[in-house]
């Protein structure tokens, strides 16, 4: 699946196993959100497949040996993305991108170019909310600076194992959410 073998520093997957589990143990503390335990893990499982098919497409891979690819996301969706499918999608990247999420793009860009590239020279992804039906829409834009911004949409569909998968190819889309002028 993934075009390009990393092997992460051990201090850094150290780091990020527990700072994942220490989320986790903070949500399985905190009372139960609007969102039920089957709709968040569907979401999770969406917005993985659909990250990975992205990452994929572009062959995304940091430009310094030995360091994961940093993506952050931006939720394209008023009230953002549920904290626990947050966790659980940093989770399934954990070994692969370094996923940071983010409330505000600026934090995500860096301000001390006029292009206003991404830093770490990262990527920027943003989410659309989930489009119900038989298959599954959302669209999600790719921010690489204010020249490079790219969407499509995306179909996904439940595959026989209970995992999420993308279905066709993701179609071409004017960026919304990521609008440069």
């Amino acid at each position: 699946m993934l075009k390009t073998l990393r092997f992460p520093s051990v201090r850094r997957s150290v780091t990020r196993v527990g700072s994942v589990a220490a989320a986790v143990v903070l949500l399985t503390g905190c009372p139960s959100g609007d969102e039920p335990a089957d709709e968040t893990t569907r979401d999770s499982k969406i917005y993985v497949a659909t990250i990975s098919e992205l990452a994929d497409q572009f062959q995304i891979i940091d430009p310094i040996p030995d360091r994961e690819p940093v993506l952050y996301v931006e939720s394209f969706d008023a009230d953002g993305v549920p904290l626990q499918v947050q966790v659980d999608v940093v989770a399934e990247f954990l070994d692969v991108y370094d996923v940071r999420f983010v409330d505000e793009r600026e934090e995500a860009l860096d301000d001390e170019f006029v292009r206003l590239p991404v830093r770490r020279g990262g990527v920027l992804v943003g989410l659309s909310p989930i489009v119900e039906g038989t298959n599954p829409t959302l669209r999600v834009e790719l921010y690489a600076d204010l020249r490079d911004v790219r969407a499509y949409q995306y179909t996904v569909a439940e595959l026989d194992d209970g995992q999420w998968g993308v279905v066709g190819a993701p179609e071409p889309v004017a960026p919304q959410g990521f609008v440069t002028e």
